[in-house]
């Protein structure tokens, strides 16, 4: 009988760092510069957390970034050393740019979003055996998923006021997440998306987190619903084709409107916190 592996996902900037285009002015010095332009400033807890994670023998660890991979590995390649862990980059998977979809709602071109069922679809990840049930993705940025939000654990992002105004209560944060993820593998479950769902995380990390996000999931879901029907729409006659993407492109048009309504509650509620 094979043991149960679980997959452990994680995002990048926002979320074990803080990626800028300039010198944040602080005492702080960057820990990476990369291309003479960007600022890169690690999340210190995450000396508590990836070394239990990467050690341990029923997690397999990875990077799941909208950036090129060269800019992850050179990302990855600072961060073990870092944390004492720079024999195990091997064995860290990485999913770059290429397992990421353009944004329907985004506002620039470059805009994407991460899709899980790419991961999945991978060669190597079946042969890892990747799949729904045994794979997480921590992610600070709810707005860059765009489909599986089961399979999500939402971090407390990690922003430029965390590198300017250090806070030892944040600082326990990925203490939490650690003591979380541990449980969660100790369980035993054979379905994370039924744990994550049944768990909640504990008080110290939800009073960091914005609320809006089921609206959000529901939006996501209508924008892949209309994905769906302007591909089919490429197979009826002109007219009615003309016709349906008149409709679409009104849909679209208020599913944007709700978006930025979203944004502006995410906003208001993260400067309440």
């Amino acid at each position: 009988m094979d043991i149960m592996k679980y997959f452990l996902l994680f995002d990048l900037n926002g979320t074990l760092l803080c990626k800028k285009r300039y010198r944040i002015d602080c005492p702080r010095e960057p820990d990476l510069t990369l291309k003479k332009l960007f600022q890169i400033y690690f999340r210190p807890e995450v000396v508590q957390l990836l070394p239990a994670l990467l050690s341990h023998p029923l997690v397999r660890v990875g990077v799941y970034s909208s950036m090129k991979r060269h800019t992850i590995n050179s990302i990855l390649d600072a961060l073990l050393e870092r944390i004492s862990c720079v024999e195990r980059k091997n064995a860290i998977l990485v999913f770059d740019h290429e397992y990421c979809i353009p944004d329907p709602m985004g506002k620039n071109l470059q805009d994407t979003l991460k899709d899980l069922l790419l991961v999945w679809d991978g060669n190597y990840s079946k042969k890892l055996k990747m799949n729904k049930s045994n794979t997480i993705l921590i992610e600070s940025d709810v707005q860059r998923i765009g489909t599986c939000f089961s399979n999500l654990l939402r971090m407390v992002p990690y922003k430029e006021d965390d590198v300017l105004y250090p806070s030892t209560e944040k600082e326990l944060l990925l203490t939490y997440y650690k003591e979380y993820l541990i449980k969660l593998i100790e369980s035993g479950t054979d379905d994370v998306t039924e744990y994550l769902a049944a768990n909640s995380l504990p008080q110290e990390i939800t009073k960091y987190l914005d609320k809006p996000i089921d609206g959000l999931v529901k939006l996501r879901e209508e924008m892949n619903k209309l994905a769906e029907e302007e591909r089919f729409a490429e197979f009826v006659d002109p007219e009615e084709k003309w016709l349906k993407l008149e409709e679409l492109t009104d849909r679209k048009e208020k599913m944007e409107e709700m978006m930025d309504l979203i944004d502006g509650i995410t906003v208001s509620t993260a400067k309440q916190n």
